[in-house]
């Protein structure tokens, strides 16, 4: 990730201060167009890469993470969580 994304990631995170980023919900989506198996391991991998290396600090505060699969259950999973807070 790099450029206008990196920047913008970065201005949010100002946006919000550390004390509100425990509110925060970080989404990985489109899982649904990824058919090939190998093609899914290198997503998960990216997937993994981008909680560690651009969203570790904001998850280490206290956002969550979660993986979107497209389903009326994981859409309620997230929004549960959101509920919850």
């Amino acid at each position: 990730m790099g450029g206008s994304t990196l920047k913008n990631l970065n201005m949010f995170e100002a946006l919000c201060g550390t004390t509100e980023l425990s509110h925060v919900v970080l989404a990985t989506t489109m899982w649904v167009k990824i058919v090939d198996p190998d093609n899914r391991k290198k997503a998960i991998r990216f997937e993994q890469d981008l909680q560690r290396d651009y969203w570790g600090g904001m998850i280490e505060i206290g956002s969550k993470a979660f993986h979107h699969d497209d389903t009326k259950g994981s859409a309620m999973h997230i929004v549960d969580h959101i509920l919850s807070l």
